[in-house]
């Protein structure tokens, strides 16, 4: 029973209710470190191969393509960061194209 109670104490602390008018007097203290995010936009350029199928349907066909996503991407970041009502701190976005494997 003892252990119960012990038990039931420590989760208790665990659990997230609503804050209280002095609850929120001491949260207020609490520092709030941004979030880290770091954007990577992944993709493939299909390059033409004889006797098989070699596109890829729909997405991004060529480097501008890329180009204008990774613009759309960033408007899209400005955005979320000017709206957030959380700290948050985006790094740099990255392109990564995909690297092809071969069929088995």
């Amino acid at each position: 029973m003892g252990a119960t109670a012990l038990a039931g104490a420590a989760l208790g602390r665990l659990s997230w209710p609503l804050a209280t008018d002095l609850e929120a007097e001491s949260d207020s203290s609490l520092i709030r470190r941004p979030l880290r995010v770091k954007p990577i936009l992944s993709y493939d350029l299909p390059e033409r191969r004889p006797q098989t199928s070699w596109r890829s349907w729909g997405g991004i066909q060529t480097r501008a393509e890329v180009e204008q996503e990774m613009g759309r991407i960033s408007r899209e970041i400005e955005k979320l960061r000017s709206a957030a009502d959380f700290p948050v701190e985006f790094l740099p976005l990255s392109g990564v194209r995909k690297a092809l494997t071969s069929p088995q």
